[in-house]
């Protein structure tokens, strides 16, 4: 994906010295996700965060009264749990979209191995003092 190429599928929402933001929209066109490609610094390694609203459906073998008491007992997981458990589709507009998705993940890639690289000779730098330090 060239970065000033205009798509329909996914789209640069910003960037920092490390990491990019890309919204991509779901075919359905109801929902879309962003993806937040970061080199963090805590972990030494590059992350991707993906944010999508997730809609809790009727499902079809549900019978219009179990439905209030599925989302009760979800609702009362989400409160008193540590976990819940959710599933969400994302519909490709055909070929083309997962192209875009999966060069708009390599470009990130790019922005951000700059960010881990520059990181890693930060830290080789602390270690080293470190050592002379010690040494002395």
């Amino acid at each position: 994906m060239d970065e000033n190429k205009i798509t329909t599928n996914i789209c640069k929402v910003g960037e920092y010295d490390d990491s990019v933001f890309f919204k991509a929209i779901c075919s359905c066109i109801s929902h879309d996700t962003t993806l937040f490609l970061e080199f963090d610094k805590e972990i030494g390694d590059i992350q991707l965060t993906t944010y999508s609203e997730i809609t809790l459906s009727k499902w079809y073998s549900w019978s219009w009264w179990q439905v209030p008491f599925k989302r009760l007992k979800i609702a009362l997981r989400v409160l008193f749990g540590d976990m819940i458990e959710m599933e969400g589709d994302f519909i490709f507009a055909g070929e083309q979209a997962v192209k875009d998705y999966i060069s708009a993940l390599q470009q990130g890639l790019v922005k951000v191995k700059i960010a881990k690289d520059i990181w890693e000779k930060e830290n080789k730098a602390i270690k080293a003092k470190k050592e002379t330090s010690v040494k002395k």
